[in-house]
């Protein structure tokens, strides 16, 4: 009993702490920092199946992650609009789409996305319980988009307001072009 209560403090006590870093916008010092034209760093995550792996991003190809959770009151109108947004644009079928939650429970996270979003088949399901992995990216806030080709970010986004899909498409198609060799306009 004694090593439960142990082990359910501990994971309080991350959560604290990511919750303390979330709202201050900053992070401990092992913290990578992650920025345009960073690799984007190797993390392990749960897969939609609960099983421990690294996260595969396309080479070539890109990557949209989005960190989110159910306890962030952005992140609730967030994903919605950003999916509508992707699923409106026929060059957005190339991208690979990560939805990267860091609630500690799994399931209550999975059915947040089926009542909020419905038709999961188009993204892929990360599951990093506590934030652990997240942490290390040291993002300023939630929720945060990545898009990511060819292994580097090429652009991050911080926080939600309502024009936020507007600006991601722009750059997810920027990206789109730099990985296909298409120069910039």
């Amino acid at each position: 009993m004694a090593l439960l209560n142990t082990r359910a403090k501990f994971r309080h006590g991350r959560a604290l702490i990511l919750l303390l870093c979330l709202s201050l916008g900053s992070c401990p010092a092992r913290a990578t920092g992650i920025s345009a034209g960073t690799p984007f760093p190797k993390v392990t995550l749960l897969d939609a199946a609960g099983q421990r792996s690294s996260l595969e991003l396309p080479r070539p190809g890109v990557a949209l992650i989005q960190v989110w959770a159910t306890w962030c009151a952005p992140c609730h109108e967030s994903i919605p609009t950003l999916l509508r947004s992707l699923g409106s644009d026929p060059d957005v079928s190339k991208v690979k789409i990560i939805l990267w939650n860091i609630d500690s429970d799994t399931a209550r996270a999975r059915a947040f996305l089926e009542e909020r979003v419905g038709d999961l088949t188009k993204v892929e399901l990360r599951f990093d319980p506590g934030g652990e992995q997240f942490l290390r990216l040291a993002a300023p806030g939630m929720p945060v988009i990545f898009i990511v080709a060819d292994g580097v970010v090429r652009a991050a986004f911080s926080g939600y307001q309502p024009g936020t899909a507007a600006e991601v498409m722009p750059a997810l198609k920027q990206a789109l072009e730099q990985a296909a060799g298409i120069p910039s306009r």
